[in-house]
């Protein structure tokens, strides 16, 4: 009796909500509508129901995992509000006039001529694929090494001065002191000669302008000098490497370099683009914005080239480059003479297999960043302008301008693809086309479920309740003493 009770509660509070719910179609299941009407409607809403949930799904998992799209904000971006990009001149070899110190100390301990030789020649060879350690350039590097001179110490002093390297140097027509222009760094290719527009600053003045234009006149315009000098005096052509890369960088393996030969002139430019970020898509997490920010004190660049000089480490056991490890736990020395054969066949090794290892690491650009790409041109001049000494002397420079190649750009902007408001629209528009409902077809359905719990809760406790109450009586009636017991 009890349970067939509480199947009419049920059924009647079901049929007045299905009688006065909002949600389409829920009516025909309170009707007196035959069976198979009421079995056609059940369908209905199950695949309404169904329909619901899968565009939902859809919805949330883009949201999820790419939250983010990029729109053409501007075609017309001034690139005169552009940072100039960072461009570093690198000779990777070894300078004559600079072995002297290093020529005197290695003779005074017996090595020759021929043995000196092969020492410089290594420094050049040990960054090929096919390389092969000698005996005795590793027994004048161990010479060196007691004395305290480290193969970084080497590179330091058999280096190419800036001065010597980088001979004249002019921007938007103005000439500068180059010491004012270029500065030294140390990068993955050695010492390297830089220049960028927050180092110029604090040389230029208020009166310079920062902003480089298109024409060649008004260019970053210098004079380079790509001679190999070896240490008997000997001048040969050579050739120097020119780098252009986003000044918040480092210079790393992700930069192409551009191959600079004497008496040539080379006109680079530079096509560039923006990206920046709207203020939504910085109180995303991470995994989903997909781009560094400020506080994450990283960049593209320096994120691939920690995952490479990781690999180089593993590889290596040793630290190259002034490479710090994150991990403390790791007490790997710097690399020294006898493991960098090791270190280089690493990274070219890296730099053939760059797709993959990038792809095996969560690499992302910064949300506000600029993309430099260059284009060159280059011919061989009778006279290269701007250089005053002689002809013979002039044999062995070139020249380099560097200049945006437009006066506009193309400017994205990262936005958010739904916030939280446009979410629950579309999520809202979603149950209104499959089931006709609202918010407060929501709360409708949420009262009907409690009230339905609560009545089952209801007639359980008291079901319990009344089993409790009817052991209690029948005990209680078995205990009863008679009221007049002489009465049979």
């Amino acid at each position: 009796m009890g349970y067939r009770s509480l199947i009419r509660q049920v059924s009647g509070k079901t049929a007045t909500f299905c009688s006065h719910c909002s949600l389409h179609g829920f009516y025909y299941l309170a009707g007196s509508a035959p069976r198979l009407v009421r079995a056609l409607w059940c369908i209905v809403i199950l695949a309404g129901f169904t329909l619901c949930t899968i565009l939902s799904i859809l919805i949330w998992e883009k949201f999820d995992k790419n939250p983010t799209f990029t729109v053409v904000e501007s075609a017309h971006f001034p690139t005169e509000d552009i940072p100039f990009a960072a461009v570093a001149v690198c000779d990777q070899q070894v300078y004559g006039p600079a072995t002297t110190k290093t020529t005197n100390i290695l003779t005074l301990r017996g090595f020759n001529a021929s043995q000196l030789t092969k020492f410089y020649e290594s420094f050049v060879k040990i960054k090929s694929k096919h390389f092969t350690s000698d005996s005795e350039v590793a027994r004048m590097h161990s010479v060196l090494e007691e004395l305290h001179f480290s193969y970084y110490d080497l590179l330091y002093e058999l280096k190419k001065p800036c001065s010597d390297l980088v001979k004249e140097c002019s921007w938007r027509g103005r000439t500068f002191d180059c010491s004012f222009m270029f500065r030294e760094v140390f990068t993955i290719y050695g010492h390297c000669c830089q220049f960028d527009v927050n180092y110029f600053t604090e040389f230029a003045g208020n009166d310079t302008n920062l902003s480089a234009g298109v024409l060649k006149l008004e260019a970053l315009d210098i004079i380079v000098d790509s001679m190999k000098v070896y240490p008997n005096g000997t001048v040969r052509d050579g050739y120097v490497m020119l780098y252009i890369f986003d000044q918040d960088n480092q210079l790393s393996l992700l930069d192409s370099p551009i191959s600079l030969i004497p008496a040539t002139y080379f006109d680079v430019r530079i096509d560039v683009w923006i990206i920046e970020a709207g203020d939504e898509i910085k109180n995303l997490q991470l995994g989903s914005r997909k781009c560094f920010l400020d506080s994450d004190n990283k960049t593209y660049h320096s994120c691939v080239s920690n995952h490479l000089m990781k690999q180089v480490v593993a590889a290596c056991l040793c630290l190259p480059f002034n490479y710090v490890d994150d991990d403390k736990e790791t007490l790997y020395s710097p690399c020294q003479w006898p493991k960098l054969g090791c270190v280089y066949q690493a990274l070219d090794n890296a730099q053939r297999h760059m797709r993959t290892i990038i792809s095996q690491r969560e690499c992302y650009q910064t949300c506000d960043y600029v993309q430099y790409e260059t284009k060159t041109d280059y011919s061989k001049p009778t006279r290269l302008r701007g250089i005053k000494s002689s002809k013979k002397e002039n044999s062995g420079l070139s020249r380099v301008t560097v200049h945006f190649a437009d006066n506009l750009c193309i400017k994205y902007r990262r936005e958010v693809l739904y916030t939280w408001d446009q979410m629950l629209a579309n999520f809202g528009g979603i149950f209104g086309l499959c089931l006709g409902g609202s918010i407060i077809s929501i709360i409708e359905l949420v009262w009907f479920i409690f009230d339905i719990l609560a009545t089952i809760i209801h007639y359980l406790c008291t079901k319990e309740k009344n089993k409790v109450v009817k052991k209690a009586w029948k005990k209680n009636k078995n205990s009863i003493v008679p009221k007049y017991p002489f009465v049979n």
